[in-house]
């Protein structure tokens, strides 16, 4: 499994990669979502950005918790 996750989450990111899991740092915006990604099998894109709530992408995950810890644990739990 593979995260790509939004530049502020850079303490998650470390904490997804000490748990084993592919993951890299990339600024997502979603002003510009033709620079998003293309969707791949077993890939995941990870933001706090709400402004993502209105993409219709499976493979986004915008989470709620403030904290790296809490974030791990909502990741896990999707």
């Amino acid at each position: 499994m593979k995260f790509i996750v939004d530049l502020p989450l850079g303490g998650l990111a470390k904490w997804l990669r000490f748990c084993g899991f592919d993951a890299v740092l990339q600024r997502l915006s979603p002003q510009a979502p033709q620079n998003l990604p293309a969707p791949l099998p077993g890939a995941y894109l990870l933001t706090r950005q709400r402004a993502f709530d209105s993409f219709k992408r499976e493979d986004l995950l915008v989470l709620t918790a403030g904290d790296p810890v809490g974030q791990l644990e909502e990741v896990i739990r999707r």
